[in-house]
């Protein structure tokens, strides 16, 4: 039986320095033209692909911003209506009350004034005070009323 004792040491030398000079050899050659020309392709293609996915990520991703901007707005926007209506409603109940107390502020001065009156002529004279203020009141209720309608 041989083993590798039995052989010459010079010999396992020179095997093993030209096995090593093969080896790297294979390891170190050159490619082709034609083979670069194919990798760098395939690699132009790979990062084309992913250049267009990214791409393609960040459209989706603006259009999503966008979408989430307009509904923002637009939930902006019907809540400074919904505000600005809350607003005119308040003004207009506002200047109602203070439209009742001016009809009522006028019915006492009136008050006033028909008791300078002889005495046949004071009960005539409330009587159409009275009258003045029902009737600013009522026009005052009327308008509210016709204001509401229209804003529903």
């Amino acid at each position: 039986m041989t083993t590798i004792k039995n052989f010459n040491p010079r010999f396992l030398a020179s095997l093993f320095a030209l096995s090593l000079s093969f080896g790297l050899a294979a390891c170190n050659q050159q490619k082709s033209p034609a083979e670069v020309d194919h990798d760098v392709a395939k690699a132009e293609q790979k990062e084309a692909e992913k250049v267009s996915e990214a791409r393609s990520d960040a459209a989706s991703t603006v259009s999503a911003a966008n979408q989430d901007v307009a509904e923002a707005q637009r939930d902006a926007r019907s809540d400074v209506n919904d505000a600005m209506s809350d607003a005119n409603k308040d003004v207009a109940e506002a200047r109602a009350k203070a439209d009742k107390v001016a009809a009522d502020q006028s019915y006492n001065v009136a008050e006033e004034k028909c008791k300078a009156l002889p005495s046949d002529q004071i009960g005539p004279c409330k009587d159409r005070a009275k009258a003045d203020r029902d009737a600013a009141k009522a026009q005052i209720d009327a308008d509210m009323k016709a204001a509401k309608n229209h804003n529903k």
